[in-house]
């Protein structure tokens, strides 16, 4: 049962946001390992390196 509970995680685990690396600026993140090279996430949202992201002020 453990390992059909592993692949049904797997199958679905690229629709719930959990790929890497492929969010652009504006979508919704909860980390920064999901926006894409040079983004960050902040306040649920990718950011770029100056686009008055939270750290801008």
């Amino acid at each position: 049962m453990r390992v059909f509970a592993l692949v049904v995680a797997f199958a679905f685990g690229g629709s719930c946001g959990l790929q890497e690396g492929d969010k652009g600026v504006g979508e919704p993140c909860t980390r920064d390992e999901q926006c894409g090279e040079g983004l960050h996430c902040s306040g649920g949202v990718c950011h770029g390196a100056s686009d008055g992201g939270e750290d801008a002020g």
